[in-house]
């Protein structure tokens, strides 16, 4: 992980803060050329404990829809942790959160839903394809 982050910083991704669902985290908007075949895709990383984790989000993902993929990772891998049986339902959990802070006025809803439908379908595929790594 530690090699991850140096490569984050070598290359000044950009680092954002969030608050969401009474959540405070942050996460870097990663190029979408370092994982081509899952558009709008989010990730994790984490490592020890001692290591604690690293967030992202690809910059195709609008700048208003970001904190609230992101979120989901955050519930199903920091909060529940990597070994948590149901952490998917977790996640799942997490989506209804960001649904409900989706209704400040001015997100575009529609838009939102329709790409976190591509990533899932996509992620989905991409699972089938290579199970040993989903």
């Amino acid at each position: 992980m530690s090699e991850f982050l140096a490569f984050i910083n070598s290359n000044k991704f950009p680092e954002v803060k969030a608050e969401v669902g009474g959540r405070s985290f942050s996460y870097f908007v990663i190029p979408q050329e370092l994982c081509p075949a899952l558009p709008d895709f989010t990730m994790r990383m984490t490592g020890g404990k001692r290591d604690g984790y690293v967030l992202g989000v690809s910059d195709p993902v609008p700048e208003e829809f970001r904190h609230y993929p992101v979120l989901h990772e955050y519930v199903e891998f920091i909060e529940k942790g990597i070994d948590f049986r149901g952490r998917c339902l977790a996640g799942l959990a997490a989506e209804e959160i960001a649904i409900q802070e989706l209704a400040v006025p001015g997100i575009r809803k529609e838009e939102y839903f329709r790409r976190r439908k591509d990533f899932f379908t996509n992620l989905l595929l991409q699972g089938k394809d290579d199970p040993d790594n989903f």
